[in-house]
């Protein structure tokens, strides 16, 4: 558990749960480098497997098996009657963990499986060995045996995975992000303290993690042209990489190669309100994903009341429309981003979209309540009472 979108929608969960007055217990398979979000449940309610791997590698399948006893055990300790299993790795282990309670026989281990799809998974990680595949037929055959219903974030994701693997009882359940608007003087603050000027153009690109489907380099690229066709100067524009990651060192060679660096700021892992406050922020929102699950950022630019420029990449469409609540282009397509960050750039001094229409659309679709109702409706309600 690190800080990353998964891991931030599932303690919210845990948190609003827990709140509701379920008893809610969190097993981390690997390990705990840091809380993204307070927990509000009792950190008694929390076990830590110690794990090595965090995801489905040939060799973490290998030494998943010495998982099922540790699992089978904190089942029957804490007398757990439903599982919601997060992100890939997990489904398998949780699987196999049913698979051995119902062999056994072991009653009293007996739980509910739900698992929760966050990614385009077979887009990110695509079933292109031999190996790969034998495994998937394995999880498949486990997934018609042993899964009660299936979450999926988007319904990008939902297309995606029931491609290729057996879906039993399926629910398109949006992310959500708990209202907390913040204004401007957080990241004013923060370039005051870098010694950054408030550009004419800001454009930032938010992601808690930088990493190669997340579309930075594709963002550079639109950015050179602009720069050329614009004529842009050093304090026409700039860049802020809200975010941190292993890319970042390559990504800064890059801009540099490309004589950019003035342009380009990153700010490395920073606290959620700082990131909010960039959103409020900036004159554009770029979230230029390659592959994406669903787009916890572009609802928070949502709720920010930022005019925002996505791709139509996974779940990022079922947010965005075009020209309703913001921009979209077709992923991987450089010349359409700059052609979109063009239009922005030319009515950067007027008002293109309705700020309030923005909020009312956060508040409609994406609010920590509907969420609530309609997960605890699934699991608990008429699927999660079928056994």
């Amino acid at each position: 558990m690190a800080y990353g979108g998964a891991e931030i929608q599932t303690l919210q969960q845990v948190n609003y749960l827990h709140q509701a007055g379920f008893e809610v217990y969190l097993a981390v398979l690997n390990k705990i480098s840091e809380f993204p979000i307070p927990i509000e449940f009792p950190e008694s309610h929390i076990e830590v497997l110690h794990f090595e791997y965090d995801s489905l590698t040939f060799q973490a399948v290998k030494k998943s098996f010495s998982l099922i006893r540790p699992l089978l055990q904190l089942l029957q300790k804490r007398q757990i009657t439903h599982v919601i299993a997060q992100l890939p790795l997990s489904h398998f282990v949780m699987r196999l963990v049913k698979m051995r309670q119902k062999i056994g026989k072991i009653p009293s281990a007996s739980f509910q499986l739900f698992h929760y799809h966050r990614a385009i998974q077979y887009e990110e990680n695509p079933l292109d060995t031999l190996g790969k595949r034998v495994f998937n037929r394995f999880n498949d055959q486990l997934a018609k045996r042993m899964d009660n219903g299936n979450i999926f974030v988007s319904q990008a994701a939902f297309d995606n995975i029931s491609k290729h693997l057996s879906i039993k009882n399926p629910m398109v359940i949006h992310n959500v992000v708990a209202e907390n608007r913040i204004e401007t003087n957080l990241a004013l603050q923060y370039l005051q303290n870098h010694q950054l000027k408030v550009s004419d153009f800001l454009m930032v690109l938010p992601g808690r993690v930088l990493a190669e489907v997340k579309g930075h380099r594709l963002l550079i690229a639109a950015f050179q042209k602009l720069k050329q066709r614009l004529a842009w100067k050093i304090d026409d524009a700039k860049v802020v990489f809200a975010g941190g990651g292993r890319s970042i060192e390559v990504l800064k060679r890059e801009i540099e190669a490309e004589g950019l660096s003035d342009f380009f700021h990153f700010t490395n892992f920073i606290p959620n309100p700082l990131l909010l406050s960039f959103l409020k922020l900036a004159n554009v929102v770029v979230i230029p994903s390659i592959a994406e699950g669903f787009g916890n950022v572009a609802v928070e630019a949502l709720m920010q009341q930022s005019t925002i420029v996505c791709s139509n990449a996974g779940g990022l469409k079922e947010i965005i429309t075009d020209g309703f609540n913001g921009w979209v282009f077709e992923s991987g397509n450089i010349e359409a981003l700059a052609e979109k960050l063009t239009f922005v750039y030319e009515h950067r001094h007027s008002p293109i979209l309705d700020k309030k229409l923005l909020l009312e659309e956060y508040r409609k679709r994406f609010t920590v309540e509907a969420q609530k109702e309609k997960l605890v409706g699934f699991v608990f309600g008429e699927i999660g009472c079928k056994m």
